[in-house]
């Protein structure tokens, strides 16, 4: 403790004190490791192809709540078996979780793995499917689906998803931790998509969206009115290019109303590709 005098002659007591900050480690991030995509076997490793849960405790370490289902075998020409294994967490289904397990004269030489190790999960839902299907629909935000044209979904062989529930395990990026969640195949007509959306079934997020119709922007060039030729971005599908993009703001669609104002005559302005035919 020091003590000054400032300009007006008052005593000032100064208390020197000294902070004193501990370095803390920064909590533990939840990252998700997968494990090991291919597992190579050495000489000296030794197990049969039938010796399924030798297999998947010592090399994969598979929780003793999972089970594994045969779902494919084969053999090629070089003699190799290929046995392939799906994954399911309590009875239910483990999305994208698969063993291959690659042998040559009923001895195992290596393992193609996407299983995931799953601990302690809860897998009673607490919401519905019905209300899990309002939240990816929600998420989709179509102005109408495909289920809702019966002629439609006929041709297609498409109803209304009910949702699968299933397990989905740790994805990079993503989640990193095994969910319990609803699996919905949404198709939308207006505007077009497909794709599957995942659905916690405890607490109604959307947790993966993997699509089934991907679309695509591609440099394109047509003559103009005013202009002669000029440069601009299309959108590829299936069979040819229509005036759709995304490179800019939220994107720019281009239609043929046909002459009329009623945007439900509206169509699409596309270049299809032919093909040709050379005759021998």
């Amino acid at each position: 403790m020091k003590n000054y005098f400032n300009r007006w002659g008052i005593s000032v007591v100064l208390l020197m004190t000294t902070a004193i900050v501990l370095a803390q480690k920064p909590p533990k991030q939840d990252v998700y490791r997968p494990q090991p995509t291919l597992i190579l076997l050495s000489e000296n490793q030794s197990y049969s192809r039938n010796n399924l849960s030798a297999i998947t405790q010592d090399l994969l370490g598979v929780d003793s709540a999972s089970t594994l289902e045969l779902i494919k075998q084969d053999t090629d020409e070089l003699g190799f078996t290929h046995d392939v294994y799906t994954q399911f967490y309590r009875g239910l289904p483990v999305e994208f979780a698969q063993i291959k397990i690659h042998a040559k004269e009923g001895q195992v030489t290596s393992l193609t793995n996407t299983t995931v190790n799953i601990s302690d999960l809860e897998i009673r839902p607490t919401m519905s499917s019905a209300s899990a299907l309002n939240v990816a629909k929600g998420f989709v935000n179509a102005t109408s689906y495909m289920w809702e044209d019966a002629q439609s979904s006929a041709l297609m062989d498409y109803q209304v998803p009910t949702g699968e529930l299933m397990i989905l395990g740790p994805i990079a990026g993503v989640n990193n931790q095994a969910k319990l969640v609803y699996k919905f195949d949404i198709y939308a007509s207006q505007p077009v998509y497909r794709a599957d959306v995942y659905v916690d079934a405890h607490n109604g997020a959307v947790v993966f969206e993997n699509k089934r119709i991907h679309h695509a922007d591609t440099p394109a060039s047509g003559s103009s009115l005013y202009n002669g030729t000029v440069s601009f971005t299309a959108d590829s599908f299936s069979s040819g290019y229509r005036l759709r993009q995304t490179v800019d703001g939220n994107g720019i669609e281009t239609y043929d109303m046909g002459g009329s104002t009623n945007y439900s005559n509206a169509s699409d302005v596309v270049k299809v590709l032919k093909k040709r035919f050379l005759e021998r």
